[in-house]
């Protein structure tokens, strides 16, 4: 298959990635049309978050609205999907609605006004909403724009193909329009904005990327025997049931679809590992497999975590998020397409041995030395308290003192630690080699120097045959002839 010419799939790519785009911009077309007070709304508990009008009102930013004209909130926000029900009498451009808001534990009434989108207050609000969120919006272009450009350069490629829909998935994600009560009040605005704005992880993102793994760099069994079956499968089935299951209840559907999402990440996983284990006597294959595994696992193993704390926080924990998280979600979400590219046009480019290696080695000696060091803080700054009675930044200095003398013998033994369980072949050549090192710098015998260095290639390369060759010198001006050892 000629993997730089359009063939079916890549049409079919091209559709579905359009497809997908212009059904944003018709939800979100949709959702301009609805009366709206201009404040986004958290409904997992961080309440009002930003003004995207300007219309005078006393609602601030961290606000958590109880009530609407006096009809509680949680008839409207906690309902399951496709649940219609009547907005509250003052909900109509041109009115004032009446707020009953929790500010910093206060009870306090509040009126607003209601107002309709037009031209100018949506290109107001988008451009608020833009300031707000730059840095999201730059890394889905910059994640769409990877997609299409690995499309250009392999169209025939499944995995081009895939990675390009992925691309789309990122940049609905990233510029759906934030929720405001406008689409809470009306049921199909809500029922939308939670398949486009939170669901879409558990019913496009992670099973494109499951997808990505069955196909990459060789089509498995399903696909091969039943495509139009799998894809159904992936993309019908697993939404349907998390529909099914939202419709009942409102806290239903969220711990539905992060458990799908978290199912997805696992069968990735696992069918990368299939696949590492399948083409294991294909170099080209299993570098291939490193550098999606790489990618994969970077990203499904930090939406664990995410979805884990998230959860057990009881969705409060991200409520308010630092700076930080931003930055680390767009390197974490970049990192897949850049993989996934490089796999795909230069796997060749790269020692992705040595990347992984080091990724482990640093990872590991920086989560360790932040335990030392925050572990060395509170222990010091307890035992300082006691004996000084006040606290001191005296701890501060020592554990600083302590992980700087700790990074290097650290580093070492992590390192060590690592290449001995994972990096067992190339862990053994190195010792070999250091010993040969060290035979070399006390072996006066040519011919026993000679005998140790073809037995330690074959030991650490095991070529199918080794030759040795001596460059002849002139000793007294008489010329020595050629040595050689082990010539087979």
């Amino acid at each position: 298959m000629n993997e730089s010419q359009f063939n079916r799939g890549s049409w079919l790519a091209i559709i579905a990635s359009i497809s997908l785009l212009l059904l944003m911009v018709a939800v979100n077309a949709y959702r301009f049309s609805l009366p709206t007070d201009g404040w986004v709304y958290d409904g997992f508990g961080g309440g009002f978050t930003t003004d995207l009008l300007g219309l005078p009102s006393e609602i601030r930013p961290g606000d958590l609205p109880l009530a609407i004209d006096g009809l509680p909130i949680e008839q409207f926000a906690n309902r399951p999907l496709f649940v219609p029900l009547e907005a509250p009498p003052g909900w109509r451009a041109g009115s004032q609605v009446t707020y009953t808001l929790d500010r910093s534990g206060q009870t306090i009434t509040v009126a607003a006004p209601v107002t309709r989108w037009n031209l100018a207050s949506g290109s107001r609000g988008l451009l608020t909403w833009l300031r707000a969120t730059w840095n999201s919006a730059l890394i889905a272009s910059v994640y769409f724009l990877i997609g299409a450009f690995v499309f250009t350069r392999r169209p025939g490629s499944p995995a081009a193909q895939i990675l390009l829909f992925l691309g789309s998935v990122r940049l609905v994600m990233s510029f759906f329009f934030p929720a405001t009560i406008g689409d809470v009040l009306d049921s199909i605005a809500n029922t939308l904005v939670a398949l486009l704005g939170y669901y879409i992880w558990g019913m496009l993102a992670f099973p494109t990327l499951f997808l990505l793994a069955l196909v990459f760099p060789h089509p498995k069994w399903p696909i091969r025997r039943h495509p139009r079956l799998t894809l159904a499968g992936l993309y019908l089935l697993a939404p349907l049931a998390l529909l099914a299951i939202g419709s009942t209840s409102a806290t239903a559907g969220p711990f539905a679809g992060f458990s799908l999402v978290a199912v997805y990440s696992l069968l990735t996983v696992a069918s990368i590992l299939h696949t590492f284990f399948q083409v294991r006597t294909d170099p080209i294959g299993r570098a291939q497999v490193k550098w999606v595994g790489l990618g994969v696992a970077l990203v499904a193993g930090y939406r664990l975590v995410f979805n884990v704390i998230f959860l057990s926080s009881n969705f409060s924990f991200f409520a308010t998020e630092p700076w930080w998280t931003d930055l680390l979600d767009g390197l974490i979400d970049v990192s897949l397409p850049v993989t996934v590219g490089i796999a795909i046009l230069r796997y060749r480019l790269f020692d992705i041995d040595l990347l992984i290696r080091r990724t482990l080695q640093y990872t590991l000696v920086t989560g360790l030395l932040a335990l030392v060091f925050f572990g060395g803080v509170t222990v010091l700054q307890a035992i300082l308290t006691r004996l000084t009675g006040q606290q001191s930044s005296l701890a501060i200095a020592l554990s600083t003192l302590a992980i700087a003398a700790l990074f290097n013998p650290l580093r070492k033994r992590v390192q060590s630690f690592i290449d001995r369980r994972f990096f067992r072949q190339k862990y053994d050549a190195e010792q070999a080699l250091a010993e040969f090192a060290a035979t070399a710098r006390n072996e006066t015998d040519l011919g026993q120097l000679s005998a140790d260095l073809t037995s330690t290639i074959q030991e650490t390369l095991q070529p199918g045959k080794i030759s040795l060759w001596l460059k002849p010198v002139a000793v007294s001006g008489q010329p020595l002839g050629n040595r050689q050892r082990n010539p087979e």
